[in-house]
């Protein structure tokens, strides 16, 4: 509580003094009005100041009380990999301030649930911070952009936040962490398939983190008809989502579709805080990290170099922290067209041909009809017509 809402107040328990003052300083009159719900007074008690952000230990609620938060462990549980769930310390103890300011209006603070949402691999079956923030149904987008280059190359570009939800700015994924085997930017012209695997120590994937988690927001950046550079949001197929404990994202190797996708918008790179603290407890912290990354494109059948949206596969990872553990990574780039049209189109000859066939099968038996004086059609010009019909399709 404030100073002033613990000493001897003129007005009452959470109201503040609302003075008028004339043009000459002289106070005209003095009213006591309530603080509204979430605010509580000033430390001068002439003016009301949000709860959020000024006590880590109270919140202010509409009953005029001031409530101690607790960890609210229900919200801040995380599924693991072998389907055990685990309480984050950090989702309990920020998930609830998240929530308040993202409701409030805080651009911030929405973009630090969407990412506590993240970390939860977008857990809705039970209270968390995806329902929260769709309850909310809050967020930003930033769109600008000062990249020039042609659409021969795959330029994705990487919108990044920092995980209490600050924008840090905007990099491409060439120049990004995700491509993390190798820097080489070749791999990224359009049409050039590329898959890499690589053994990566996880003290330097750490250093390359930065100590806390970066989201991303993925755009692949174009330029239309009229010479203006464009932004397409692109999906994330997230394959740590899981619903109703099956993991709706993951495919069999030559599976390229399934229509239980869930496809969502954010991804981190490495999760070192949500499941233990390295300072704290390194024996027990929990470190996820990206085991496979791949970049999906589909080519457009009807029209030559021109591609569908493309979307990015990630799976992470769990491990116990370990700074010598050397840990396997891979990073794949994969073009593939829907071949489905071709075999319609061949369906669509074959029939026409047999058609043709079956036409020209009943005309040489017809001929055959009346060369034996046939007037009518019997059981032998219905034999000859088969037979005839076999012999065209043979050749």
């Amino acid at each position: 509580m404030t100073k002033t809402e613990t000493q001897c107040s003129l007005c009452p328990f959470r109201h503040f003094m609302q003075r008028t003052i004339s043009s000459n300083g002289t106070i005209m009159t003095e009213n006591c009005e309530k603080c509204p719900a979430n605010n509580k007074v000033s430390g001068y008690g002439d003016t009301c100041i949000p709860c959020l952000k000024t006590d880590d230990n109270c919140e202010c609620q509409d009953d005029e009380t001031c409530e101690k938060v607790e960890e609210n462990k229900m919200f801040a549980m995380i599924e693991l990999e072998n389907g055990s769930q685990k309480s984050s310390t950090y989702i309990a103890k920020n998930i609830r301030r998240a929530t308040k300011g993202c409701s409030n209006g805080n651009a911030q603070a929405c973009q630090h649930l969407a990412n506590i949402c993240v970390l939860q691999n977008y857990r809705t079956q039970t209270a968390s911070a995806c329902t929260e923030f769709d309850k909310i149904a809050n967020s930003m987008v930033y769109k600008r952009f000062d990249i020039n280059h042609p659409n021969s190359f795959l330029e994705i570009i990487l919108i990044q936040y920092a995980l209490n939800g600050t924008f840090l700015g905007m990099k491409t994924l060439s120049e990004s962490n995700l491509n993390i085997c190798s820097q080489q930017k070749n791999k990224f012209h359009f049409g050039t398939f590329y898959e890499m695997q690589c053994f990566i120590q996880l003290q330097h994937l750490l250093y390359l983190s930065g100590g806390q988690p970066i989201f991303n927001d993925l755009y692949i950046a174009f330029l239309n008809k009229s010479g203006q550079k464009q932004m397409y949001a692109v999906p994330i197929l997230n394959e740590n989502i899981r619903l109703y404990g099956e993991f709706v994202n993951r495919l069999t190797p030559d599976e390229f579709y399934n229509s239980k996708w869930i496809l969502t918008r954010r991804l981190y790179f490495v999760d070192s805080i949500s499941l233990g603290t390295l300072n704290d407890a390194q024996n027990l912290a929990i470190i996820r990290y990206p085991e496979k990354i791949d970049i999906r494109v589909q080519i457009q059948s009807q029209k030559n170099g021109h591609i569908m949206p493309p979307y990015v596969r990630i799976r992470h990872a769990e491990i116990q922290h370990n700074p010598e553990k050397q840990i396997l990574v891979q990073f794949a780039i994969t073009y593939h067209m829907n071949k489905s049209h071709f075999f319609q189109y061949i369906e669509i000859v074959l029939f026409a041909l047999a058609v043709l066939s079956f036409i020209f099968a009943a005309i040489r038996a017809y001929s055959w009809g009346k060369r034996s004086g046939k007037m009518i059609i019997d059981g032998a010009t219905l034999i000859k017509l088969i037979l005839f019909e076999c012999e065209i399709l043979s050749d």
